[in-house]
């Protein structure tokens, strides 16, 4: 057996079985019971606070970690480790209120939509997701019984039409392709008429715009995705 095969040995004897459970759902009567419970299955690892955002900061500035200490205690009691989710998937209705430029634009034109409301190029969004995440890198990155970090919850693109995106989509594009002779050439831009004379003409896909390309609605989520 060469070295690499031996660390991949070990890792696999690493591997573990967990839950998710989420704390500031239920009552702190029932947690006792719940990660006893969780514990007698077997269970070793808890996931948990990717939902929270609104928990741990009430507040715009105003953190409160104490409920989540309480938590991990507990599950350490049972020698339960945990993984933390960062909770940026989920913002708090205090931050979209005071900055309703975070929520993302539709296609059509509305705002908002289930699960994840922001926009990722929202220069608000990504201070107070930078700013929650560090809070509880400082509470927690030294924390034993904490063991692993989850990044966002089921991190995805989402798309957005708002200004900032159409323009950020043009400068992918242009670094893409380098001109919009070569744009319109990958793209079969010759199809329905859909040539493009400048790269400030390209906009993302969308009813709207009419007779939208295959190609353009991949390149739009591949921008999305970077």
């Amino acid at each position: 057996m060469n070295n690499e095969q031996g660390v991949g040995m070990e890792i696999l004897k690493e591997i573990t079985i967990g839950v998710s459970y989420y704390p500031e759902h239920w009552g702190r009567d029932c947690w006792e019971a719940d990660v006893a419970d969780i514990a007698d299955m077997g269970a070793q690892v808890i996931r948990a606070a990717e939902s929270a955002w609104v928990n741990m900061e009430p507040s715009d500035g105003v953190f409160d970690f104490d409920w989540l200490d309480d938590f991990i205690d507990l599950a350490s009691r049972h020698n339960i480790r945990i993984v933390l989710g960062t909770p940026t998937w989920a913002a708090p209705i205090w931050l979209t209120k005071s900055h309703p430029e975070v929520i993302r634009i539709n296609a059509d034109g509305s705002r908002g939509g289930h699960g994840r409301v922001y926009c990722f190029r929202s220069k608000a969004f990504r201070f107070y997701s930078q700013r929650i995440a560090e809070a509880m890198a400082q509470r927690y990155g030294r924390d034993k019984r904490v063991v692993g970090w989850q990044i966002d919850n089921e991190l995805c693109g989402v798309p957005c039409h708002c200004h900032e995106c159409r323009h950020g989509f043009r400068v992918w594009l242009e670094n893409k392709y380098g001109s919009i002779d070569a744009l319109n050439k990958a793209w079969g831009t010759w199809f329905r008429s859909r040539t493009y004379r400048s790269f400030e003409e390209v906009d993302p896909p969308s009813d709207a715009i009419g007779n939208v390309l295959t190609a353009q609605i991949l390149d739009f989520y591949r921008f999305i995705s970077w």
